[in-house]
């Protein structure tokens, strides 16, 4: 649901606000654990070692739930400017974010799941976005580009033991990311069919470290990381385009 209205010429204001529930999400549940059963023995096993251990059972049991509203502020060019401002207030909260990963168990406990609802792996609170184009004297082209993320959540190494169960993702990942990149260009025209363009970009200005993820082996990685370490750190260059 959105609402946009012109709040002065050529200058609007856009409120939108989003939901998304979703249920019967997958979860992979060990039914082989011990816990589950009567005296902590499950009756799979043998006291020799044989019989059946884990039984990686899947089921559709998890559940999740974003909610978020955007404020939007847009000029269009006029006066030898423009620029769009947009900001994200959200939640994202699940009890289950392993929907793609097959080979680890999330929870602390199978017997009491109801900790493990919080915030989700890809939660983050405040998004913020920036840019914006000015015609300077000359007709210098000058194009700012601002963007924010706040970190994403983390549970505690030790989250307790049943039915003592901390929820998980209390904690923040030390991944927030900002950076602010500028575009400066200027034609020059060689009659009605040629022009000749310099321009220069800088990325990251404040060289901001802007970390990826934890360092952690990506082999078996299910979060929507491709990479870990650091962003990209301050770069400038200089290009030339002909247009004919």
């Amino acid at each position: 649901a959105s609402i946009e209205r012109e709040i002065a010429k050529n200058i609007s204001f856009l409120v939108a606000y989003n939901y998304a529930k979703s249920t019967r999400l997958t979860r992979f549940v060990n039914r082989g654990d011990g816990r589950l059963y009567p005296g902590g023995v499950s009756p799979f096993e043998r006291i020799d070692g044989s019989g059946i251990g884990e039984i990686r059972s899947t089921e559709s049991s998890a559940r999740s739930l974003y909610q978020g509203v955007t404020f939007t502020l847009n000029k269009r060019f006029a006066n030898r400017y423009q620029f769009q401002i947009n900001y994200l207030l959200a939640t994202d909260k699940s009890d289950d974010d392993n929907e793609r990963d097959p080979f680890t168990f999330r929870y602390v406990d199978p017997r009491d799941l109801t900790p493990e609802y919080g915030y989700s792996d890809r939660d983050q609170r405040h998004r913020f976005n920036a840019f914006a184009t000015f015609l300077l004297p000359y007709d210098i082209n000058v194009s700012p580009i601002v963007q924010y993320r706040s970190a994403q959540p983390i549970s505690l190494v030790n989250r307790g033991s049943f039915p003592n169960i901390t929820q998980r993702n209390t904690e923040r990942l030390d991944n927030e990311f900002f950076t602010l990149d500028v575009r400066v260009s200027k034609a020059f025209k060689f009659g009605e069919r040629m022009e000749l363009e310099g321009i220069f970009e800088a990325f990251n200005l404040f060289n901001n470290r802007n970390p990826r993820s934890l360092p952690r082996p990506l082999t078996f990685n299910f979060d929507g990381t491709v990479s870990a370490g650091f962003g990209e750190p301050r770069q400038a260059q200089l290009g030339v385009k002909f247009k004919f």
